[in-house]
């Protein structure tokens, strides 16, 4: 009877730490994965309209409805989140650049020849 409580108990308890887990992380990764995507989408276009002759070995029937719906989708998903969860994306994007630019101004090869 003990150990039948004990493996309840303890399977309950790692669902709660679980969900607990995973809805954090969706909470701070989501934005920015469903930017990068939306990104995706719009190189993707960009690359086939500048450069229409290259091989592709896979051809996307209907691309430029699937990269606008791709694009639509994608914004509204991200027009759905919490505000916090935008703000920490936003001030993640922020500090990201700022350590970009850092690291880039003096480990450029351009200005230390």
């Amino acid at each position: 009877m003990w150990s039948k409580f004990t493996a309840a108990q303890s399977q309950e308890t790692l669902s709660k730490l679980f969900n607990y887990y995973n809805s954090k992380i969706h909470f701070l990764y989501a934005p920015k994965l469903y930017t990068s995507e939306s990104g995706i989408c719009i190189a993707v276009w960009i690359m086939r309209k500048r450069q229409p002759n290259i091989d592709r070995p896979f051809k996307v029937p209907a691309y430029k409805i699937i990269v606008i719906l791709g694009v639509i989708i994608n914004i509204g998903l991200i027009i759905t989140l919490d505000k916090l969860a935008l703000m920490l994306s936003g001030c993640w994007l922020v500090l990201g650049i700022i350590v970009y630019f850092a690291y880039s101004k003096r480990n450029s090869k351009l200005n230390n020849p």
